[in-house]
């Protein structure tokens, strides 16, 4: 019993002194990654925890299980390569999220484009990177599709983009139309526009009944593109010089 109790003394110790030395080491890593101008993400908080506690258990083997250190580890490794082969897809998450990290590709924060998503990053774990985009959606992409993709970092404004599509009657006033539209955009939706940006129209090209015009929603980051857009088309509904709706859909 004596010998029992004396175990489970080792442990808590082992455990106490785990818990006390991770808040400092993760305290001292945040710092330093500031300092380093390094991201700053779970994903590095994660990794030393995870060194922290593989030493912890190291620590326990051979007063509390008899087993040599060395003696595990020699078997460890042996068992790590099997177990490598089932986590090759985790492996290579862990590895993507540092390279995305440390080559400065990505940080939380940052607004990005990739394979048709945008997203504000949240956060990069060890496994996956967490987007969220205008209308709250969130998107879990894994650091190894990302670190394989093509992606395009935006600016605020470009992020919360929206976009309207028109079809203008071809003998309406082109020139008229695109102020009305921009007027209607500042009078109905002028609080969820960058005042800076407001709303920009182009025409872009001629289709079956008409002429096609884009109105460029620039809004606000914690706005929605699409309530904005979906705003605008209701107040321009009726118009003398609308068409109709046109082929293309509107683009978010």
């Amino acid at each position: 019993m004596s010998d029992l109790v004396g175990k489970l003394v080792i442990i808590a110790m082992v455990v106490v002194v785990a818990l006390l030395v991770q808040r400092i080491v993760v305290r001292a890593a945040k710092k330093a990654l500031e300092h380093a101008h390094v991201p700053s993400a779970s994903i590095f908080v994660n990794v030393l925890r995870a060194v922290i506690w593989i030493f912890a258990l190291l620590a326990t083997l051979k007063p509390v299980f008899g087993i040599e250190p060395t003696t595990f580890l020699a078997a460890l490794g042996i068992v790590s390569v099997a177990i490598s082969l089932g986590l090759q897809d985790t492996i290579s998450n862990i590895i993507a999220g540092l390279g995305l990290l440390l080559g400065h590709v990505l940080e939380p924060g940052n607004c990005i484009e990739v394979s048709g998503l945008r997203g504000v990053v949240q956060d990069v774990s060890w496994r996956s990177t967490t987007l969220v985009d205008c209308a709250g959606n969130v998107e879990v992409i894994p650091n190894s599709v990302l670190n394989k993709t093509t992606l395009t970092k935006l600016s605020p404004s470009n992020f919360a983009m929206g976009k309207l599509n028109l079809l203008v009657r071809e003998n309406a006033d082109f020139s008229v139309v695109a102020k009305e539209v921009e007027e209607a955009a500042c009078t109905t939706i002028g609080d969820k526009l960058d005042p800076s940006l407001g709303c920009k129209t182009h025409y872009v090209g001629m289709e079956a009944g008409g002429v096609s015009l884009v109105a460029y929603l620039y809004v606000r980051s914690d706005k929605s593109a699409l309530e904005a857009a979906d705003t605008l088309m209701k107040s321009l509904s009726g118009k003398a010089w609308l068409a109709g709706p046109t082929t293309k859909a509107a683009d978010i």
